[in-house]
């Protein structure tokens, strides 16, 4: 029994002993050596050691000393393998000089590696890695010290600086000089996000762009030519800039998307099969969703469908009850309103695909027109009778009010536009039916501005308006081929 117990111990230190060589043996590949091995002294005085208090000691500062990087893995072939950066166009800007033509795998994994890093200083989409943030020890505020230091309104939603109400500053800015003038009906407008630049387009085939400049000798501003597109075989009944893709899009009476690139100045026609065969003769009109990314398509019959604006391919559609006669997005791009010649109104859900809301349009016997305040506060419809309606969104159901919250009955004639202002403040109400048949309509006081338009406003027959993104401009497009803008002067500021 001893003999046995004795060859067991041998055993389990000599497999210490093993364990003891490995570790130090793996510690030393890789230039690391613990502290638990270091020698120790002998004795103790006084809390010291080696002349060094013992209370300086610190494990994790020898723990967390930086290691040199080592490489996973490596190819001994890399070394025998050669590359030819000559001969591919995606590899040769890896070349030294233009003579250079193979490289060794070692070498051509290298000038990988700097390209890509330099590639990363140069490049300002990376710079917000490369910003070195400066940390600010000082104490800071609490939120109500904010607070109490400022006079301003805390209260989200709340305005203090509206527009007046009854009475507007308004002021004829520029029109499109005679000689640039198009041809036909204005059948679309659109300001482009930089709100000085504006396109117009009609049923002439051609998309002129203009830009609001002022003339530094007379004090006036006018709408000075850019530049004119011409469609091919394309009437054009609507036309949108998206800002975020660099692009015209275009629809006329033919069935498919036209889009023209401001960067390259080409035309690029979109006519998948699956949307051509939806649209029955011609795209009747489309919306740009406020992200600018969803486009909201239809023709002479009753689908919506819904593509893509970057892809211009179809994503989903949408089945109403008759034929669509208009649509708008909400501010927050989650809802599609949309309105039939019968005069029902749609509420769609678009992540969940389908109608939350519909009703009737009140006193409508034909809805042609309807728009959504970008402030997500009303719903704004047009009836064949001269009647605009606003109807209340509340913004804690998601969904539209079936009262009437005010009906507006100046016009007599069928009305062909109802359109917010992007503050929410002003609606323009149009009809193309009527000599000047314009009103506007004070949205927080829901009265209509009685000073204009008056006996000396010479507008024509208005087949369209658009309002500028910073407020301050409205754009009329009439029968005579003409653009006039307007400016508020309440926005100048």
């Amino acid at each position: 029994m001893s003999l046995s117990k004795k060859s067991s111990s041998q055993k389990n230190s000599t497999n210490k002993k093993k364990s003891v060589f490995r570790e130090e043996e793996e510690e030393e590949k890789i230039g690391y050596k613990s502290p638990a091995n270091t020698p120790v002294s002998d004795y103790e005085d006084d809390g010291e050691e080696n002349g060094q208090p013992f209370e300086d000691y610190n494990i994790s500062k020898q723990i967390n000393v930086k290691r040199p990087p080592i490489q996973a893995w490596e190819d001994p072939d890399d070394k025998e393998v050669e590359m030819d950066i000559s001969k591919i166009a995606r590899l040769r800007k890896l070349r030294k000089n233009k003579e250079e033509t193979v490289v060794t795998g070692e070498e051509y994994q290298d000038r990988l590696k700097d390209y890509y890093n330099q590639t990363i200083k140069t490049s300002h989409f990376y710079d917000w890695v490369n910003k070195k943030t400066n940390i600010i020890e000082a104490k800071e505020e609490s939120y109500l010290d904010s607070i109490l230091k400022t006079n301003t309104t805390i209260i989200e939603g709340s305005k203090t600086d509206t527009i007046p109400r009854d009475i507007i500053k308004i002021s004829k800015a520029a029109a499109i000089p005679t000689e640039s003038r198009h041809n036909c009906v204005i059948q679309s407008i659109d300001f482009h996000k930089n709100n000085e630049t504006l396109l117009s387009a009609g049923l002439d085939k051609t998309i002129k762009i203009f830009n609001i400049s002022k003339v530094f000798e007379t004090n006036k501003y006018e709408l000075r030519p850019m530049k004119t597109l011409h469609a091919k075989n394309l009437p054009i009944l609507t036309a949108k800039f998206n800002g975020s893709y660099n692009e015209i899009l275009a629809t006329g009476m033919k069935k498919y998307l036209l889009s023209f690139d401001l960067v390259k100045e080409t035309f690029d026609k979109s006519a998948p099969s699956f949307i051509s065969s939806r649209l029955e003769g011609q795209v009747k009109s489309f919306m740009l969703s406020p992200d600018e990314e969803t486009i909201a398509l239809f023709g002479h019959n009753q689908y919506m469908l819904i593509v893509s604006a970057k892809t211009k391919q179809l994503l989903y559609e949408l089945r109403l009850n008759s034929e669509c006669s208009a649509c708008s997005f909400s501010s927050d791009n989650k809802h599609l309103f949309t309105t039939t010649e019968d005069g029902n109104l749609y509420q769609w859900d678009l992540g969940m695909r389908k109608v939350v809301e519909m009703f009737h349009d009140v006193g409508s016997m034909k809805t042609t027109c309807l728009d959504f305040s970008e402030d997500g506060s009303y719903l704004a419809t047009g009836s064949s009778a001269g009647i605009a309606n606003l109807y209340a969104f509340n913004k804690l159901t998601k969904t539209v009010e079936k009262n009437v919250t005010k009906e507006v009955s100046n016009l007599t004639t069928s009305l062909d536009n109802v359109k917010f202002n992007p503050a929410g403040e002003i609606m323009a109400l149009t009809s193309r039916w009527k000599r000047n048949a314009i009103r506007l309509l004070h949205v927080p006081s829901l009265t209509v501005f009685s000073n204009w338009p008056n006996m000396r406003t010479k507008l024509s027959f208005i087949n369209r308006v658009c309002f500028s993104k910073n407020n301050r401009y409205m754009a009329l497009g009439n029968d005579l081929g003409n653009v006039i803008v307007y400016n508020f002067e309440h926005y100048e500021k």
